[in-house]
């Protein structure tokens, strides 16, 4: 315990620490590893026993006042607790207290079952009042949700800015009542994810990805990156998804195991070529979607690639323009925008054409068909920009 505190102590060494029970020991014993600022070394790991809570108070009094606590991963508290004692959960409250009043955790994983307003009796973390709400960016939460918990979690996140949460393994409570409760829950969640800048989801009812959608579509929201997982066979909720990344201003990176196969809405979500008006109303801020982190998603149509390729332009009108050059002019397409322009802007707006030669031949025969003053035009020297 003493090495355990002395290393709390180093603010020059930033880490984290795993807390998790040892399930060999037949008295209640906490498991303690402790990591470097990478989380990928291992500086130490500790073992001892929960039966004296005077010595876990002075513990967590250490943890509550360290500046060097960067990460705290709960999630395996949650086994190996059935020797619990009332010196052990007065041990473990003693820790909890001391990270409730740490001011530098950035990464908290945790399970519910360990958050004050879940309805079981083991020892839990008080997220309403901690004081590390000011620091942390980083927030994972695993297992069952149920009405109540889902109030704590979204009181939690919604004034927070936090560069992640991972909500992809909460799961329906075995008590609840109703399946309509979980959906409740979740939704209740999601629709508090406004501040959330990379978001870790998955979704197995079409409530579940229409609530996703929403927070896609929600003006408020700061969504840049979403790791999304779905149903494979739910074609309906991916097209849902779709239609909330078509009117989505936010995202760059879509994460997903979802979309493999079914990459039409997403294509029409980011560039619905049926007109310029649905062009200009289409995504233009996506720039990548992969399976995982480094992959790239397998057979993804060219046009996704190119659409993917325009939206790295932050000038977003130039997309928007780029896009109606490339992919509006294009078999039967609509004439009804360019029959009220002034004539002698028509040659630069058949200039924007930059599709194969056989497409722009047609495109041009079919505007010099519905609109035969072209042939008169007597300048085609005009520079007209058209606002797209």
């Amino acid at each position: 315990m003493d090495e355990a505190i002395t290393l709390l102590n180093d603010d020059n060494t930033p880490h984290g620490i795993v807390f998790g029970f040892d399930t060999y020991s037949r008295s209640p014993r906490i498991m303690m590893s402790l990591h470097d600022k990478n989380n990928r070394d291992l500086i130490a790991t500790f073992s001892h026993d929960l039966s004296d809570p005077d010595e876990w108070n002075q513990f967590g009094t250490y943890i509550g006042c360290s500046t060097s606590l960067r990460r705290i991963d709960l999630r395996g508290l949650i086994h190996g607790s059935n020797n619990r004692t009332s010196e052990s959960d007065q041990s473990m409250e003693a820790i909890y207290r001391g990270i409730e009043r740490n001011c530098s955790i950035e990464d908290l994983k945790i399970d519910t079952d360990l958050i004050v307003g879940n309805g079981t009796t083991l020892p839990k973390l008080n997220l309403h009042d901690a004081q590390f709400k000011t620091s942390i960016k980083h927030f994972t939460v695993s297992g069952s949700i149920s009405e109540g918990i889902s109030f704590v979690i979204s009181s939690f996140i919604e004034n927070i800015l936090l560069e992640s949460f991972n909500m992809a393994h909460v799961e329906e409570c075995a008590e609840q009542i109703s399946e309509s409760a979980f959906e409740w829950a979740f939704d209740r969640i999601v629709s508090a994810c406004t501040k959330v800048k990379t978001l870790h989801v998955y979704c197995k009812s079409a409530s579940q990805y229409a609530e996703v959608a929403s927070l896609l579509m929600n003006p408020r929201s700061v969504l840049s990156e979403m790791d999304f997982c779905g149903r494979f066979d739910n074609a309906e909720g991916l097209s849902t998804i779709a239609v909330g990344l078509a009117r989505n201003k936010t995202l760059e990176i879509l994460r997903s195991r979802g979309f493999e196969g079914n990459l039409r809405p997403i294509a029409k979500a980011l560039c619905d070529a049926s007109s310029i008006k649905r062009i200009r109303a289409s995504n233009h801020t996506l720039q990548k979607i992969c399976r995982r982190p480094g992959e790239t998603m397998p057979l993804m149509p060219k046009m996704i690639k190119d659409c993917l390729k325009l939206n790295k332009n932050a000038n977003k009108n130039e997309v928007i323009r780029n896009k109606i050059a490339r992919y509006y002019f294009i078999g039967d397409f609509d004439m009804s925008p360019f029959i009220d322009m002034p004539v002698s802007v028509l040659p630069e707006v058949l200039n924007l054409i930059e599709e194969d030669d056989i497409y722009r031949q047609s495109a041009i025969f079919r505007m010099l068909k519905a609109i035969p003053e072209l042939c008169n035009v007597s300048s085609r020297d005009v520079r007209y920009v058209v606002e797209m």
